[in-house]
């Protein structure tokens, strides 16, 4: 008989809040979480953010990001960096 094992689960995904989505919302360790995104692209190379990485810029950026009030991320178009569109 062979015993299967569960993956390992590293301890920053097992630490984190509880997130869940119940009818058109979002809960986050019980409590309705608004969502405010935006679209990112960096601020020095635009859509090449993938291509030509500057991740001072992207602290810089995020930084800006949070303090606006934004909780939300959505990097853009991930396969056109690849040549996929």
């Amino acid at each position: 008989m062979r015993i299967r094992r569960r993956p390992r689960v590293p301890v920053s995904l097992r630490s984190g809040p509880t997130v869940s989505v119940q009818d058109d919302y979002f809960v986050r360790d019980g409590h309705t979480e608004l969502v405010a995104g935006t679209t990112y692209m960096a601020s020095d190379v635009q859509r090449e953010f993938f291509l030509d990485p500057n991740p001072y810029v992207w602290d810089r950026d995020m930084a800006e990001i949070r303090t606006a009030g934004f909780n939300m991320l959505r990097t853009g178009r991930v396969l056109a960096a690849f040549g996929n569109e």
